[in-house]
């Protein structure tokens, strides 16, 4: 039991530290696009590749099409935007 125990207090700190990172990552990803746009694409010191696309998507709301089934479903579209970077060792 005690193994367990242990596997439970590891795994709660490593969930942790990835929503700490993932924060970080964020912050980080935020500041890049403020400071090269939201379509850049370039190497950095010659060793890393970066990438930086805006992309779209569509994707229906689930609860209005519960609500209202049938072929009215697109009225219920809705767009998402996000921005995608790439960072790649060369």
């Amino acid at each position: 039991m005690a193994a367990v125990v242990e596997m439970v207090k590891r795994y709660a700190k490593i969930k942790e530290e990835m929503a700490r990172l993932e924060t970080e990552k964020n912050k980080l990803k935020d500041e890049l696009v403020k400071l090269l746009g939201d379509s850049f694409e370039g190497v950095i010191e010659g060793e890393v590749k970066i990438k930086i696309s805006k992309m779209r998507r569509y994707v229906i709301d689930s609860k209005k099409v519960k609500a209202e089934l049938g072929e009215k479903a697109k009225e219920f579209e809705k767009e998402i935007e996000s921005l995608r970077i790439d960072i790649k060792r060369v």
